[in-house]
């Protein structure tokens, strides 16, 4: 199976560092260095995300936000023409629903999976293939990228059969993360209430 992994930042790099042991792999960023760096790691790199994307089965991308991700594929220069027709894009950002659906939309008309596949567990854990992946894809698409999901996450769940349903999950993640944060944080204003070491606490 060959991927492309487009966007090299903190998760990117790592994400495509891991997979790039078992796939065949080629990677893209816009800034130069992080090219340099994955040429020097043994990564595969393009000149262009076009060329990255060429003739691929997956492109995994990972970038910051929908503006980003609706440039990347539409925009001068922008991917979506140059993905073939039964590919996947694999998407690990954390975009929001109403975004990932208007583009899986988009690239359905093209003959292209969305596989939308927020991710958690930071750099560390995505340079072992440590990742919780929600997974938000119809059956086909899923059970195609499944190879690829497996090795990227230590706890995969396939949360809903349509683009969308992995960054509903993901909100409802970011809740839970948000609450627990808070709580945390009152019990430890509480413990130096009670003139106990917070730090021990």
């Amino acid at each position: 199976m060959k991927l492309a992994v487009i966007g090299l930042g903190a998760m990117g790099y790592q994400m495509c560092s891991w997979l790039n042991n078992d796939f065949t792999v080629t990677g893209y960023d816009i800034a130069t260095e992080k090219m340099e760096m994955a040429a020097k790691d043994g990564i595969t790199t393009a000149s262009s995300a076009q060329e990255a994307v060429k003739d691929t089965d997956i492109v995994l991308v990972a970038v910051r936000n929908s503006a980003q991700l609706n440039d990347l594929l539409y925009g001068e220069g922008g991917i979506a023409s140059a993905m073939r027709a039964g590919s996947c894009l694999l998407l690990t950002s954390t975009i929001g629903i109403e975004a990932v659906e208007n583009v899986a939309a988009q690239l359905k008309t093209d003959g292209i999976g969305l596989i939308d596949a927020p991710v958690s567990g930071g750099p560390a854990r995505a340079g072992k293939g440590d990742l919780l992946v929600v997974v938000g894809a119809v059956e086909k698409d899923y059970n195609f990228a499944k190879p690829v999901l497996d090795a990227m996450a230590s706890t995969l769940v396939w949360v809903g059969k349509t683009p969308g349903k992995g960054q509903a999950m993901k909100t409802v993640n970011q809740l839970l993360c948000g609450v627990h944060i808070a709580a945390a944080g009152e019990a430890l204003a509480l413990a130096g209430q009670l003139e106990l070491d917070q730090e021990v606490v």
